[in-house]
């Protein structure tokens, strides 16, 4: 990628060329100098583009029975920006019923009937406001086949001019050879009736038998035990209740995170009977979350981003039986719309404040689409969530500065109300800067303040703190400041070592602390030097 950044004086630019892969990136400026940083706030980088393939459909060919779910499904790589606007057509003719639009994909669901059969059907993609070019394109047709619907030929004997003459011969063959056959059977069963008794004698001989048969059972005394079967047919004379494929939906297949999901699943039938509906979504069991009725179960849950692409289905069966029985409904995949939440940017009132003075740290969030968010303070070990105020797109963090924060870091993070601590976004950081000065006044130690001529005199200034910024050190002796002597600063404490010479003698010694930016001076007690001479 080929980036041109120039510089002119105090503004920079940078020109980079639009890529699809840039869009939706938040990109933002640091100027840097001596001891200081700071950022811009950041921008949304909006590419336009078209999708780069064709629309795919799932399948080219569906075989079902009538009143089973048909589930299309269409897909590209990309939705573009802004994205496509998908349309399902089923013999040419739009179809608007059981449409499901998730941005790059679409599903079209609908029971399948008998005028469904050979029905050819195809999703569209189109896209026209983009800059980059005009984008309609469909999918490849997608036929379906009703099972035990017949299979005409597509030539019509009409067409054909007539019944060819051999065909019409070996039909007529046919029977003729069908009717011979039914004659010498009859002929072969009239030959087996005695001759002297009429057809009806010889019925009642036939049925006199078997009342012989089961008078000699009766007398043996045999049992016979019977026994009834389950006889499973078609149509209203079943005796074996036959659970009809339950049909999934969704009240909403384009909701945002935090708004509820809910699944339907139905059975049509006009003999209910206690059933046992289960409900999978992915690899959970999500039976325990829905409510059950006369016809249908409805399992509802608020939606979570861990739920975009997972396949859910109901299953359902008699009570009395157990599982082989059951039967199970269309797959439908939930799409949750994730708010993708961008980066807060964190900034300060003022980084030099004085101690006692109000520290107000601002934390933003840029976005079209504002939803109900939940912030987050922390400053170095302390959480300061209970100490800000939260507005629409930001939140105010404001306390008393102490010392005690000077140097701490300080920081905000954000997430979707709706979602866990996971998805949180956090923001730059920020050190507190506090200005103090020091609570006492210098205190002066002095342990050989009686030396001879030519031995070392120390002498040893103390402070609480240094303050911030930290004072400067003066020593004096008499009414003039000390300069050519060896002196050394550590911490809070700055320590004199004069070298006993005969003018020190009598002389006052005290030390002086100052910070100029804050307006502080504090003087330390004196000590008297005395020098002897050997």
């Amino acid at each position: 990628m080929y980036t041109r950044v120039q510089k002119r004086g105090r503004t920079t630019e940078v020109v980079i060329p639009a890529e699809q892969r840039l869009d939706g990136l938040s990109c933002y400026c640091t100027a840097q100098a001596s001891g200081f940083q700071a950022s811009s706030k950041p921008a949304l980088v909006s590419v336009r583009y078209i999708p780069t393939d064709y629309p795919q459909i799932s399948r080219t060919a569906t075989s079902v029975s009538v009143g089973s779910p048909v589930v299309l499904r269409c897909s590209l790589s990309s939705a573009g920006n802004p994205p496509v606007t998908w349309s399902w057509f089923c013999n040419d003719v739009m179809v608007n019923k059981g449409v499901n639009q998730m941005g790059k994909s679409t599903e079209l669901s609908f029971l399948a009937e008998q005028n469904d059969d050979k029905k050819g059907c195809y999703c569209r993609a189109k896209n026209s406001l983009s800059v980059t070019g005009r984008y309609d394109e469909k999918s490849s047709d997608s036929y379906i086949r009703i099972i035990g619907t017949p299979i005409v030929s597509s030539v019509r004997q009409s067409e054909k001019g007539g019944i060819s003459p051999v065909a019409f011969g070996v039909t007529l063959a046919f029977l003729l050879v069908v009717i011979v056959t039914c004659l010498v059977v009859i002929v072969i069963q009239h030959k087996r009736i005695p001759k002297e008794s009429s057809l009806t004698s010889w019925f009642l001989v036939k049925i006199g038998r078997r009342s012989n048969l089961e008078s000699q059972i009766q007398d043996t005394k045999c049992t016979i035990e019977e026994h009834s079967y389950e006889v499973l047919t078609t149509g209203n004379q079943s005796k074996a209740y036959q659970l009809p494929t339950p049909y999934l939906t969704l009240n909403d297949n384009n909701v945002t995170e935090g708004q509820p999901i809910a699944l339907r699943c139905s059975i049509y039938s006009p003999e209910p009977q206690p059933v046992t509906w289960y409900w999978r979504c992915g690899d959970s069991n999500m039976t325990g979350n829905a409510s059950v009725g006369l016809h249908d179960t409805v399992l509802t849950f608020p939606s979570d981003r861990k739920y975009n692409g997972v396949v859910c289905y109901c299953k359902v069966r008699p009570s009395a039986a157990n599982d082989s029985y059951s039967k199970m409904s269309n797959h439908l995949t939930i799409n949750v719309r994730s708010y993708q939440l961008p980066t807060p940017y964190l900034t300060l009132n003022d980084n030099n404040v004085t101690e006692g003075q109000p520290i107000a740290l601002r934390c933003s969030i840029y976005s079209p689409e504002p939803q109900p968010v939940t912030w987050y303070w922390r400053c170095g070990d302390s959480n300061m969530t209970g100490n800000a105020s939260v507005g629409l797109h930001d939140t105010v963090l404001t306390f008393p500065s102490d010392r005690k924060y000077n140097g701490v870091v300080c920081y905000c993070k954000v997430r979707p109300s709706a979602a866990n601590d996971s998805y949180s976004k956090m923001s730059n950081h920020l050190t507190i800067n506090v200005r103090y000065t020091p609570r006492s006044i210098p205190f002066l130690n002095a342990s050989n303040t009686a030396v001879v001529a030519g031995e070392e005199i120390t002498l040893q200034c103390t402070l609480d703190t240094l303050g911030n910024p930290q004072v400067t050190w003066t020593w004096k002796c008499g009414r003039y400041a000390v300069y050519n002597q060896r002196t050394v600063n550590v911490n809070a404490t700055s320590k004199l070592i004069l070298k006993g010479e005969p003018d020190l003698n009598n002389k006052v010694c005290h030390c002086v602390a100052r910070n100029y930016f804050l307006h502080y001076e504090a003087a330390s007690n004196a000590v008297s030097l005395s020098v002897y001479c050997t």
